[in-house]
């Protein structure tokens, strides 16, 4: 079996256009009510675009006895939706886009096998699966290391690594006032 697909993901809670809420609070100082921006414009906001190709091979054997497939999957995904730090400035501190792309490979193996049939039938199941993700693409780079660690956002994507990898630093003992260091 061979297949190859192309899909896309968009977001239903964005928009290309500026989007605002209003606040039930009037301000304190002014009395007026206001409207705070949940989304600003992004005339770019497009389709995630994801193919998929995965090719398999299923078998049977012994009259049934033994089956399972074999299967390897290839996963491109370009133009992922996902927040970024946006400079506060602005009036806003995360900008949503199409920021990121990323592939992922994978084998599914399962084996069956037929150990009793008549009035008690018993199969055994052997499942194999396997995948490995890397991002390919991150457009805004973090503007320094220490956004790694802090990001209100959660994860930074990490150019050549899984998309949830974990990283540790070595460990160095403590300082002369018994901070740690790496």
């Amino acid at each position: 079996r061979l297949t190859n697909g192309y899909g896309g993901n968009v977001s239903k809670t964005r928009s290309a256009y500026v989007t605002a809420t209003v606040d039930g609070r009037p301000n304190s100082l002014s009395g007026h009510t206001f409207q705070t921006i949940i989304n600003p414009p992004n005339p770019q906001l497009g389709w995630e675009k994801v193919q998929i190709t995965n090719i398999a091979i299923e078998f049977e054997a012994f009259d049934g006895i033994l089956s399972g497939s074999v299967e390897h999957y290839l996963k491109h995904a370009k133009d992922l939706l996902s927040n970024v730090p946006y400079h506060p400035s602005s009036g806003v501190t995360r900008f949503y886009g199409n920021w990121s792309s990323m592939k992922a490979r994978g084998w599914d193996i399962t084996l069956r096998t037929r150990n009793l049939s008549g009035t008690l039938i018993w199969f055994t199941d052997f499942i194999f699966s396997q995948t490995a993700d890397r991002i390919t693409e991150y457009k805004p780079s973090p503007s320094n290391n220490n956004a790694y660690l802090t990001s209100s956002l959660g994860t930074y994507p990490v150019v050549g690594k899984p998309m949830h990898a974990l990283f540790s630093l070595p460990w160095a003992g403590l300082d002369g006032a018994g901070q740690p260091q790496g």
